[in-house]
């Protein structure tokens, strides 16, 4: 009796760690600011690929925004209309991957609209007005909504704070 129950206390144990390390979450730790360095030094080349594989792959969903924000600095640096082109898909890839994600819904909120604001101005700077106000408008509702909502979560005033800003 004793051997069986010990098995399976070790079996529960072990699905329980396993299903805690699959489990999605935010944290913007030093690794992801790592990656926030050596986009702000435009280092570009050397955290593509890396973050590429952990945004698709990685529990942390911070990885999301930290890509985004990668094609963002390359776009709006460089204006290169191929690289829009090109690149453009990855909004809705990651808004795909975000919705899907378990994490909590005031931080899917704030990374959509974080998303949403930053191809807004991706989209005014190649020309795309129509896109960049839908794009602006959008983040803009999610953002006040989620803060009526989630009065404590001091992110989306700073959001708020830029769109407001852009939109006065």
């Amino acid at each position: 009796q004793w051997p069986n129950f010990l098995v399976f206390l070790f079996l529960l144990s072990n699905i329980s760690i396993s299903a805690q390390a699959n489990r999605d979450y935010i944290a913007f730790d030093g690794e992801l600011k790592f990656y926030y360095d050596k986009i702000l030094q435009l280092d570009f080349g050397s955290i593509e690929k890396g973050l590429s594989v952990l945004e698709k792959s990685h529990p942390n969903k911070a990885y999301l925004l930290m890509a985004n924000e990668l094609d963002f600095y390359k776009l709006f640096l460089y204006e290169r209309q191929d690289d829009f082109i090109k690149l453009k898909s990855n909004r809705d890839r990651r808004i795909k991957a975000l919705e899907s994600s378990r994490i909590g819904p005031e931080w899917k909120a704030f990374l959509h609209a974080e998303i949403d604001l930053q191809w807004a101005l991706i989209h005014f700077k190649m020309g795309d007005f129509l896109k960049a106000v839908q794009l602006l408008r959008a983040s803009k509702l999610l953002l006040e909504e989620k803060a009526r909502t989630y009065p404590g979560f001091a992110y989306y005033h700073k959001s708020l704070g830029i769109l407001k800003a852009l939109l006065g």
